[in-house]
């Protein structure tokens, strides 16, 4: 998704109740959003102002696991990112809902995945 290179995050939020993940960008002439729709859970790392987009890739749910194994034992005991019982339990749950794993990489800053639904890049106007 190479329609948000450079592009600078100015804020994001999520919405537990509606299951969205917003991340607002801009550059010097456009605002868009990075809308994860059937948002499920996420991982930020280097969250500071005038972090800039690299690019986003949407992978394959294998990806996640491969690069992943060890986040999901280290978080088994706390319940995250939902309840489950081993690895292979939280497997099938996140197959289950059909969910995409998106990573974000940077330039500078703000970098991480999303797992969700979907994805898509709206057009919110001009900086100017």
């Amino acid at each position: 998704m190479n329609l948000i290179h450079d592009y600078e995050i100015t804020t994001y939020h999520i919405n537990f109740e509606k299951e969205t993940l917003v991340i607002a960008i801009q550059n010097r002439e456009y605002k868009k959003q990075i809308v994860f729709k059937g948002f499920f859970a996420y991982q930020f790392a280097k969250v500071i102002p005038y972090s800039i987009i690299l690019d986003l890739e949407e992978h394959s749910l294998e990806d996640f696991y491969k690069y992943n194994q060890s986040l999901f034992e280290q978080k088994e005991k706390v319940n995250w990112p939902v309840k489950y019982h081993s690895p292979l339990e939280l497997r099938q749950i996140l197959d289950d809902k059909e969910l995409k794993y998106y990573s974000i990489a940077a330039s500078y800053g703000l970098n991480g995945w999303v797992l969700a639904r979907n994805c898509e890049v709206v057009s919110i106007g001009n900086t100017v």
